[in-house]
C-alpha cells in the first residue's frame, strides 16, 4: 500500500497567508489530449506532508495556492497512472504548469505488496491490490470534494418498514435538507474506531447499525484490516470489476462486513460499494442485513455520494390473546385488547410476542449546484395529478401534500399539479383541501396511495370538496340538513400569537334594527379552533357571534352574509 495514504487523507483547508504563490495548469490525456476532470492534485512539502489538493474541473483547469514550502505536485485519477512533479525552485507568482497523465491499458494492472499475514494466499492479490489503489484514487477525489468544491446540495433521507424480510416496503417517511456542502453521507466512526469496535452501537434502549464511507474505506487502518481479491460482475454488471473486502480477523464482539467496490472500467469511475454485516445472529439473514454506497460523477469532475442505504433488523413486541372455551380450540388475536370468546365464556390468555422486520434507513442525493453554473439533479419520481371539485370543475390553488413527507403542490387555474423529487417508495396523497381551509390547518380530502419509481411520472385524478362543500357536508353529518340557498358560519377561534383555541363556547344572533335577537344554536371549537354554524342562514343577514373562554371573556364579531360560505376568525386575548 502506498505510505503516504494517511496523509492524504489529511484535508484541512488552510488558510492562505500573505505572499503565498498560486500555481495553476491543465491537465490533459497524454494520447488524445482531451481534458481529465475529477483529477486529485496534491502540493507536498520537502517531508511529503500534504500542504493542499485541489481538483481538475470539467475543463482540466487547476488552481491551488501553493504555499511558500510546497515542492512536489502528486496528481492521481482512476484509471492512469499517477504522476509525481517537481516544483522548480523560486517560481513566480501565478506560475503554471500543464500536466500530462497516461491512460492505462487495463485498470488490472499488478503491483508489488506486502501482503497481510492475516490473509490467505491469492494469486489474485497483486491484480486486486492494483485496482484497490486505482479505487483510492476515486474515493480520494470524493474526500477533496468535501473541502475545495462545496456545493449547494439538496438531501432527501427517507426510513422504510419492510413487509417481513421481503423487499417490499409497507410505510415510509422522508425529510429533507438543503445546505452548502458536498456530503450527502458520512460515517459516523472513524476507520479506526469501526476495526476496534466493529459497526455497531449498542445501548440500554437503542442499537445503531453503521456503514462506511469514502473516507473510511481510503483508510490504511480499514486496508490493513482486510483481505482483497478480485470479483466478476458477471451479466449484471457488465464492464465492471469488483473488489471484494472481508475481514481478516473475525471477532464475536463486533458486528463487521463484508463487501465490494465496483468500478466502470470502460468510463474509469467509481459505481458502488455494496456490503453485508457479519456476526448478527443466524436468524437474522433471511432479513439480508446489509448496505449500498453509490457514486456518481459530476461534469465538473467532484465526485459524490448520490445514494445510500443501511439496511436491519427491528423488533416489534404484539399482543397474544389466545381464548379456550368449552375444550374449543385455542383462538388467537393479534393485537387486539383481551377479546373473549364471542359467548363471552371461555378464559383468555395474554402473552407477547416478538415479530421482527427489516428497516431500511437511507439517502438520496437531491441536487446539486456550484458556482458558475454547473448543476445536477437526480431522475427522481415524480406526481402529476388533477384535481376536481365534487361538480367536477377544475379545483384551482387546490394544496395536495403526501403524507409523513415534506412533499405539497397546488393545482393551477385548470386544476394540475406536479410533484417532483420523490425517493422510490409508497405514498398517500391524503391532504387534498380548499386553501382557506388549509389555513384553519384541516384536512379534508380523501386519500389516494400510490407508489413513485425513479425517472418516471405517476398520473392521479383526485377529489377536492371546497369550503362551502365541507360546511355542508359535516352539517349533514351533524343531522342538520339545509336549504340550497341556505349560507353556514365556519370559523376559527385563536391567541394572539395565532394559536388554536380548543373547547371555545360559541352563540349566535341575528341583528335586527341594530338589537340582537339570540338563537338556541351553541357550538364549540375543536382542536383545530374551529367552529361551525348549520343554523340555515341567508344572504343579507347581519350575525353577530360571542366566543368565550373562561377568564378570558367575551369576544363579539359581527358580520354581513353575502356569499353561500361566511369564514371568520376570532382572536381571544386572555
Amino acid at each position: 500500500m502506498a505510505g503516504a495514504a494517511r496523509a492524504l487523507l489529511l484535508l484541512c483547508a488552510l488558510a492562505t497567508p500573505a505572499g503565498a504563490q498560486e500555481l495553476s495548469g491543465m491537465v490533459r490525456d497524454s494520447a488524445t489530449r482531451r481534458p481529465i476532470a475529477g483529477a486529485v492534485l496534491t502540493l507536498r512539502d520537502s517531508s511529503g506532508t500534504q500542504v493542499t489538493s485541489q481538483l481538475s474541473n470539467e475543463r482540466g483547469a487547476y488552481r491551488v495556492a501553493s504555499l511558500g514550502r510546497a515542492r512536489t505536485l502528486r496528481i492521481v485519477r482512476i484509471g492512469f497512472e499517477p504522476r509525481d512533479v517537481t516544483l522548480p525552485a523560486g517560481m513566480e507568482p501565478g506560475s503554471r504548469i500543464d500536466i500530462t497523465m497516461l491512460a492505462l491499458p487495463s485498470m488490472l494492472r499488478p503491483i508489488r505488496v506486502v501482503a497481510n499475514s492475516n490473509c490467505p494466499t491469492r494469486k489474485d492479490a497483486p491484480v486486486a491490490m492494483g485496482l484497490w489503489e486505482q479505487a483510492r484514487a476515486g474515493l480520494l477525489a470524493t474526500v477533496v470534494a468535501r473541502e475545495r468544491n462545496p456545493a449547494s446540495i439538496h438531501r432527501l433521507i427517507s426510513q422504510q418498514v419492510m413487509a417481513g424480510n421481503s423487499d417490499r416496503i409497507e410505510s415510509m417517511r422522508v425529510r429533507a435538507d438543503s445546505s452548502v456542502d458536498t456530503i450527502s453521507f458520512v460515517a459516523s466512526r472513524t476507520a479506526q474506531d469501526f476495526v476496534t469496535s466493529g459497526f455497531r452501537r449498542d445501548s440500554a434502549d437503542r442499537r445503531i447499525t453503521f456503514g462506511p464511507d469514502a473516507v473510511v474505506l481510503l483508510s490504511d487502518d480499514f486496508a490493513a484490516a482486510y483481505c482483497f481479491q478480485l470479483a466478476d460482475g458477471g451479466r449484471v454488471r457488465p464492464n465492471q470489476v469488483g473488489i471484494r473486502f472481508t475481514p481478516a480477523e473475525m471477532s464475536t464482539k463486533r458486528l463487521d462486513i463484508d463487501g465490494t467496490l465496483w468500478i466502470d472500467t470502460s468510463a474509469r469511475e467509481l459505481r458502488d460499494v455494496e456490503y453485508v454485516y457479519l456476526g448478527l445472529p443466524a436468524r437474522t439473514e433471511v432479513f439480508h442485513p446489509g448496505g449500498r454506497v453509490s457514486f456518481r460523477a459530476m461534469p465538473n469532475g467532484v465526485v459524490l455520494v448520490d445514494r445510500w442505504s443501511i439496511r436491519s433488523v427491528a423488533v416489534a413486541t404484539d399482543t397474544i390473546w389466545t381464548t379456550t372455551a368449552g375444550g374449543s380450540r385455542p383462538r388467537s388475536f393479534m393485537g387486539g385488547r383481551g377479546i373473549g370468546d364471542p359467548g363471552g365464556s371461555g378464559v383468555a390468555t395474554r402473552a407477547l410476542r416478538d415479530r421482527p422486520f427489516a428497516t431500511v434507513m437511507g439517502g438520496e442525493l437531491a441536487s446539486a449546484s456550484w458556482p458558475g453554473g454547473v448543476a445536477w439533479r437526480a431522475p427522481l419520481g415524480r406526481l402529476r395529478a388533477r384535481v376536481f371539485t365534487r361538480d367536477g370543475r377544475p379545483a384551482a390553488n387546490a394544496l395536495v401534500s403526501l403524507v409523513g413527507t415534506p412533499y405539497f403542490g397546488n393545482a393551477d387555474s385548470s386544476g394540475i399539479l406536479e410533484i417532483g423529487g420523490l425517493v422510490s417508495g409508497p405514498y398517500e396523497a391524503r391532504t387534498i383541501a380548499d386553501p382557506r381551509l388549509a389555513e384553519m390547518g384541516l384536512a379534508i380530502g380523501p386519500s389516494k396511495k400510490f407508489v413513485a419509481v425513479r425517472d418516471s411520472t405517476v398520473a392521479l385524478t383526485l377529489a377536492a370538496p371546497t369550503a362551502e362543500s365541507f360546511a355542508a357536508e359535516r352539517c349533514a353529518l351533524a343531522g342538520q340538513r339545509s336549504a340550497a340557498d341556505s349560507v353556514f358560519v365556519l370559523g376559527q377561534v385563536v391567541t394572539a400569537d395565532g394559536r388554536p383555541v380548543v373547547d371555545a363556547k360559541l352563540t349566535f344572533a341575528t341583528m335586527i334594527a341594530g338589537a340582537p335577537r339570540w338563537h338556541d344554536e351553541r357550538a364549540s371549537t375543536s382542536r383545530e379552533g374551529v367552529f361551525l354554524s348549520c343554523r340555515g342562514w341567508k344572504i343579507g343577514d347581519v350575525v353577530l357571534m360571542r366566543a368565550n373562554k373562561t377568564a378570558a371573556g367575551d369576544v363579539d364579531v359581527t358580520r354581513t352574509l353575502d356569499s353561500r360560505l361566511l369564514i371568520v376568525r376570532t382572536t381571544i386575548h386572555p
